[in-house]
């Protein structure tokens, strides 16, 4: 065993030492209103216009399409619009205003491929590129939109972002058994290599499926915390980073992942270089976009949490908060969430769980708080879509509205306190009533001896 941890210790020093990552050549990656265009022939440049396949397009931007084989002529319909094309042909027409195209459209393996601007302009579309990543990304609003996948990975934790420029980066792996489906999944949202890889602290349900998605997907930035372990899927991880020339950069406060003028990714903690659980190595993370935060949390628990916030002036305030730690009561204390103060709270943990994930005292505390709750075992995989103003939410399930039990607590008759049902400063009372923690928190504070949802 002491071999191992040393061996894992000498692959995790190398990896933090600096090695370059050299990122690989992409095909164009297409984004509409955040969600990834997927088909089944790659995009081609043609006279310096880029044309995408026809069916895929209309479908995403629910368009009606006629073809007519007699002539290779294509008609598109949306709300009012007409568009009229056809193969090797220059002219074309918008509600029967007719225009000249660069590059007419082409049959590519079978596939009707189209001036993706030609198309976009005549939808009322914006059109923005990235020639780093390279990606374009084609919004229905003024801003390209953000979109923040919030995997179903049982009891664990996996986050799959869509940046507005087109890069993607992911925030934990789930569990061992997740990898396959990760890979899966991110392949069907996105081109080519993550661009950021972010694994929060080393404990199997968050790391668990990145050897998987290093290995068939790779990333070219990888951040992590400080901190070693001695299981087999921490030293698979560092395997697979190391395999493909890879380096860690360490996770802490005041890290910057990227900033530029459309966003920010900024790592606010951990703070302090030792911690009693490992979960308080956490990577705490603030994804800023125009007006909207996100803020993603991992395991982080209470001495994390009173580190953030001990500083008065830090502005931690989210629109979106990942839970920390699936709920639990050892996380998102009442000083800390009202610093926070999301309007959603997503709960990332797994069905009918063995560890009574989530606490009822941190469900009723968001309710509290005003925050709607988003839980991965009810609603399955969550999505929240922003441009930087709007902010969306989607589940594949009917009812995205989660209604928790109410927290019971127990005040006396003559007390200021309201406490857990156990408290030993009540046993002896004969006057104890029951009521909910929403209402005992507008007339009573906590006891200090039993500290009711603390």
């Amino acid at each position: 065993m002491r071999k191992r941890i040393f061996i894992v210790v000498l692959i995790l020093l190398s990896l933090l030492s600096g090695i370059s990552v050299t990122a690989e050549s992409r095909d164009f990656s297409v984004y509409i209103d955040g969600d990834y265009l997927k088909t089944d022939v790659s995009p081609i440049v043609s006279s310096g216009r880029l044309l995408i396949p026809l069916r895929a397009l209309s479908e995403a931007v629910h368009a009606e399409i006629r073809w007519n084989e007699a002539d290779k002529s294509i008609e598109l319909k949306k709300d009012g619009t007409d568009i009229h094309l056809a193969i090797g042909k220059a002219q074309a027409s918008v509600n029967g205003k007719p225009t000249l195209l660069d590059a007419p459209p082409e049959i590519e393996d079978g596939n009707a491929m189209v001036p993706l601007r030609f198309i976009a302009d005549a939808l009322s579309y914006n059109i923005y590129y990235n020639e780093e990543k390279p990606s374009v990304l084609l919004s229905s609003g003024e801003n390209p939109t953000m979109s923040v996948h919030f995997i179903d990975v049982g009891q664990g934790d996996s986050i799959f972002i869509i940046l507005p420029d087109g890069k993607t980066m992911l925030i934990d792996g789930g569990n061992p058994e997740n990898g396959k489906m990760l890979e899966e999944y991110i392949k069907a949202n996105s081109n080519g290599a993550l661009d950021y890889l972010v694994a929060t602290h080393p404990h199997a349900d968050h790391i668990g499926g990145l050897a998987d998605v290093i290995k068939e997907i790779g990333a070219d930035n990888f951040y992590m915390p400080k901190i070693t372990s001695n299981t087999l899927v921490f030293e698979n991880m560092l395997t697979e980073i190391k395999n493909i020339g890879g380096s860690i950069t360490a996770a802490k406060a005041g890290v910057v992942i990227d900033k530029n003028d459309k966003y920010s990714i900024e790592i606010i903690a951990p703070k302090s270089d030792t911690y009693k659980s490992l979960n308080d190595y956490s990577a705490v993370i603030m994804l800023t976009y125009g007006n909207r935060r996100f803020l993603f949390t991992g395991d982080a628990e209470k001495v994390s949490e009173n580190e953030i916030i001990a500083d008065k002036k830090a502005d931690i305030k989210a629109d979106v908060l990942k839970v920390g730690h699936h709920g639990s009561k050892t996380s998102t204390s009442a000083a800390f969430l009202s610093r926070v103060n999301p309007s959603v709270s997503v709960i990332s943990v797994g069905k009918d769980n063995t560890y009574d994930h989530p606490s009822e005292a941190v469900t009723a505390r968001l309710k509290l708080y005003g925050s709607e709750v988003f839980r991965t075992d009810i609603l399955g995989t969550i999505k929240a879509y922003s441009d930087g103003d709007t902010l969306e939410i989607r589940t594949d399930a009917l009812s995205p509205e989660i209604e928790s039990a109410p927290l019971i607590v127990y005040v006396t008759k003559s007390g200021k306190k309201y406490h857990t049902k156990d408290c030993p400063t009540i046993k002896s009372s004969k006057n104890v009533t029951a009521v909910s923690f929403e209402d005992a928190v507008k007339k009573y504070s906590p006891c200090s001896v039993c500290k009711p949802a603390a």
